[in-house]
């Protein structure tokens, strides 16, 4: 039956040019699904060089058909006495099975240079192959998001399905959930209770408006300890009442105050009103005389502007809904995020220096500064949970909602300098790469393009899109890993989206990649001689160039500029020509290949904040180290030429180096930059006195493994050992 299913979609798909070698997936799903019931592994040796070349083929909506296809069919609740429509949050890609406890556990390597951190996923943050759709919302985005593209509807049914059962079964008789960070629904048991966080908006309502109202109510007798004060934390029992104070965050007051905004439609009851100015001037008393907000009154020396920023644009949109019956209210909401807005911009010079060190989001409020010692308060360009692309989108998002000027021209700058961080920088496939990071690295490249209309962003979307391919998927199953080396599927969301996010964000670089014309579609590949680029051979104008080097001109070289593209007449005119240089992750290693390199990984949380990183890089990754460019003055002129290179070091820009030079009529001249030690090329910079006269005939690059630009030296080691142990 589920055969014939899969043949009909096959037959009736409405976006068959979209999705080229769908047949071939819709078959391979059967293999999958029919493989996975009995208990043995999940493909045979014919089936699995199938799904090989699906894969190859970088398909979005045919890999994430076949991730729904197999949750849809064997990854529900088939446990305990009663069974149901509710997704297992985590499942054995090797048998099928859902997972159990002991979990391996995974590390963040590196937290930051020269230092590492356990990954915090603690067993409180867990849902140990249960059920959450709140944790699982991706999945029914991905489904629901799938019956638009294909036009089959059965997608967003199941999604619906499972939304449904979980609000009529399980609803607690204080009108909560078991579900958020911290519990979930027992599957064994049919049961759940306990510790809840409600940081993310249920979309679902609409479904059962009546569990709506006893929820939303729930809320506010059960999880706001002070309904005078607002006082209220962000975690409370689901089951019983016993609220308290002093975490009064952002992320699920702003959550809290969305489900009110969500009732107030269905049944304009006053008092969700209430609730809403209560917890709008609890916020409110947390600010100081400059505007800078405390996240919640137990920390009042700090300004958190990432939480806010998600707060304040949950504020934004939900006061639309209820601006025409409050507009008095719906503007306090907006003022929220103005105001944290207009604090931030008065510290913000100091704070996005991206290219230099960094954005950082957290501040001391008294001071308005931030301790660059810190490091970890900054983050890194794939640090988990704190990386470069999170923050830009949520500056991102800022500039959608709020018109200042003043923020307008300050946040483009930064999302855009942080869009160039990526458009040089892979993932440290060394370490543990996140789904999250992945999705926020593709989507910021998407925002990029919306803000530019530069099309080389879009191209390294795909890039990022089919990395997250690499990484993730695999012949073994069409579950997504939970890391790019843990082999095993888990949802594990906490304030952030959970690991098969990346997947969502796929589909959407496919959707934008078709409103584009064919021929703009991919970058323009160019196979080079020895690592050289005849520049004069480019006879059209293109977007982003990726420059074969290697054997076989396998590997590539990925170069693109900020806001245009390369445009030639036998040679690149080089005035005010920037030149964006990528590395290239030249294979995904496995946990088993890195082991040599990064050290043990412990199984137990050790609950260090950080620790000293002695870890030496594998050669996972290729970086430029050494580039020469060939000028040549065409003009009648003599012309004064600036050349400047940019030196990076996986984290942030550290060096430059400026070459100046006269170059007369015809003459010819060769720019030579060899990156110093510990660094790579990430920028080139050329400008001209003379408009139209200098050309770019040749770009000769070398490329180096990364383990040869080892971070640490014994000294630093030891000084970091002193540092941890003071």
């Amino acid at each position: 039956m589920k055969l014939l299913r899969l043949l009909f979609a096959l037959l009736s798909s409405r976006v068959s040019a979209l999705i080229r070698p769908l047949g071939l997936c819709l078959l391979i799903c059967v293999f999958f699904v029919s493989a996975a019931a009995a208990d043995k592994p999940l493909l045979t040796p014919d089936q699995r060089e199938a799904w090989k070349k699906s894969l190859a083929a970088y398909d979005y909506v045919t890999i994430a058909r076949a991730y729904a296809d197999y949750m849809i069919d064997y990854g529900r609740d088939t446990y305990g006495p009663k069974h149901s429509p509710l997704f297992v949050t985590g499942i054995d890609r090797k048998t099928g099975k859902r997972i159990s406890p002991p979990f391996a556990h995974v590390k963040r390597k590196p937290f930051m240079p020269g230092w590492e951190r356990d990954r915090e996923l603690r067993g409180s943050d867990r849902n140990y192959g249960n059920a959450d759709p709140l944790d699982q919302l991706t999945l029914l985005r991905i489904m629901h998001r799938l019956s638009r593209m294909t036009g089959e509807k059965r997608y967003a049914e199941e999604a619906d399905k499972t939304a449904a059962w979980w609000m009529a079964n399980t609803q607690t008789k204080i009108g909560l959930y078991p579900w958020g960070s911290h519990t979930y629904w027992n599957l064994d048991k049919d049961s759940g209770g306990g510790t809840f966080e409600f940081n993310h908006v249920w979309p679902y309502w609409n479904l059962n408006p009546s569990a709506l109202q006893k929820y939303a109510m729930g809320l506010w007798d059960h999880y706001v300890a002070d309904k005078k004060t607002g006082n209220f934390n962000r975690h409370a029992n689901s089951n019983e009442h016993g609220p308290s104070g002093g975490m009064e965050f952002p992320w699920p007051g702003s959550a809290m105050i969305a489900t009110w905004v969500q009732a107030y439609q269905y049944k304009p009851d006053p008092e969700y009103l209430r609730a809403i100015d209560t917890i709008l001037n609890r916020w409110e008393s947390l600010r100081d005389g400059n505007g800078h907000l405390a996240p919640c009154s137990s920390y009042p020396q700090w300004a958190w502007y990432v939480g806010y920023s998600l707060a304040a644009n949950r504020l934004d949109d939900y006061a639309k809904l209820i601006n025409a019956k409050d507009p008095k209210l719906a503007d306090k909401m907006r003022e929220y995020g103005h105001k944290c807005d207009a604090a931030y911009l008065n510290v913000a010079d100091d704070m996005l220096n991206i290219k230099g060190f960094g954005p950082v989001s957290s501040y001391l409020r008294a001071t308005g500064k931030f301790n660059p010692d810190r490091l970890d308060m900054i983050g890194g360009p794939w640090q988990d949970r704190k990386d470069y692309a999170g923050f830009a989108l949520m500056m991102y998002e800022r500039m959608k909602r709020n018109n200042s000027p003043k923020l307008q021209k300050r946040f483009r700058k930064a999302v855009l300098d942080s869009a160039e961080v990526y458009m040089s920088i892979n993932p440290e496939v060394q370490w543990s790469v996140w789904g999250e990071n992945t999705a926020n690295a593709i989507w910021l490249m998407l925002a990029a393009h919306e803000l530019t209309g530069n099309t080389a962003y879009l191209h390294r979307a795909d890039h990022f899109a089919r990395l997250g391919v690499d990484m993730f998927i695999d012949d073994t199953s069409p579950l997504p890993k939970f890391t790019s080396q843990d082999n095993f599927y888990e949802v594990e969301s906490v304030t952030a989206p959970s690991s098969d996010v990346w997947i969502l964000a796929t589909l959407e670089v496919q959707e934008r990649m078709m409103k584009v014309g064919e021929a703009e579609r991919h970058t323009v590949r160019i196979a080079t001689e020895a690592g050289v680029w005849d520049c004069t051979k480019l006879t059209k104008p293109v977007a982003s160039v990726s420059l074969g080097y290697g054997k076989g001109g396998e590997r590539t070289l990925f170069l693109s500029r900020v806001e245009k593209g390369f445009a030639t007449d036998r040679g690149l005119i080089i005035d005010d020509l920037d030149l964006i240089v990528s590395d290239h992750v030249n294979s995904i290693p496995t946990l088993e290949q890195v082991k040599p390199y990064n050290g043990a990984y412990r199984r137990k949380f050790s609950g260090k904040h950080r620790e000293p990183s002695t870890a030496e890089y594998g050669g996972f990754k290729d970086v430029l180290n050494r580039a020469d460019l060939t000028l040549v003055n065409h003009g009648k002129q003599q012309a004064k030429v600036m050349v400047t290179a940019i030196y990076h070091d996986s984290w942030d820009d550290r060096e430059i180096k400026e070459y100046t030079h006269k170059v007369a009529p015809g003459e010819r001249v060769i720019v030579e930059f060899i990156a110093p030690e510990k660094r790579f090329i990430r920028r080139i910079d050329l400008h001209s006195t003379i408009v139209g006269g200098i050309k770019l005939e040749r770009f000769a690059f070398e490329m180096t493994p990364r383990s040869k630009l080892n971070p640490l030296a014994v000294e630093t080691v030891d000084s970091l050992e002193k540092a941890e142990a003071e």
